[in-house]
C-alpha cells in the first residue's frame, strides 16, 4: 500500500503596508523599539552614579558613625527617633 502525503503550500505575506495601523501604533511601535536600548543606557548611567557618588557618601557615613561612637554617642539614638518620625508622618492614611 502506498500512501500520497500532500504537503501544504503556506505563504507568509511579509510586505505589509504601512498604512495599515493608525499613528497611534506606529508611535507605540517605535517607543517600544526605542524602550529597550533606552532603559540599557539608563541601567548604565544608575550603575555610573552608584558607584561614583553613593558608594562613596556611604563611605562617609559610616566613618562619621565610627567617629560618634568613639566619642560614646551611638547613632541610633539620633535616627533611630527621626526615622519613626517621619515614617508616623509619611505613612499616616
Amino acid at each position: 500500500m502506498s500512501e500520497n502525503i500532500e504537503t501544504p503550500n503556506i505563504t507568509i505575506n511579509t510586505n505589509v503596508a504601512e498604512s495599515s495601523g493608525s499613528a497611534l501604533d506606529r508611535l507605540f511601535d517605535i517607543g517600544f523599539k526605542l524602550l529597550i536600548p533606552i532603559l540599557l543606557v539608563g541601567a548604565l548611567i544608575l550603575i555610573y552614579v552608584v558607584v561614583k557618588i553613593v558608594v562613596p557618601f556611604v563611605g562617609d557615613v559610616v566613618d562619621i558613625f565610627g567617629d560618634l561612637e568613639d566619642s560614646g554617642i551611638n547613632p541610633f539614638l539620633i535616627f533611630g527617633p527621626i526615622g519613626g518620625l517621619l515614617s508616623f508622618i509619611f505613612g499616616r492614611r
